[in-house]
């Protein structure tokens, strides 16, 4: 999500605050980082799997 984004969102002719875009993409960074999270060893294990593939040791 782009700050330009929230930017031109308006409800009704009001636009939002500072502030309150702020928040939200505050909220959404901590939605994103605990998506990856998951994820996080994904090259490590895809390391493993290439070694263990060519047939070295894990």
């Amino acid at each position: 999500m782009k700050t330009e984004f929230l930017q031109n969102f308006k409800i009704g002719e009001q636009a939002l605050t500072k502030e309150t875009i702020d928040a939200i993409l505050a909220e959404n960074g901590r939605d994103i980082e605990a998506a990856k999270k998951p994820f996080a060893d994904y090259e490590a294990l895809k390391d493993r799997l290439k070694t263990a593939e060519d047939g070295g040791t894990l």
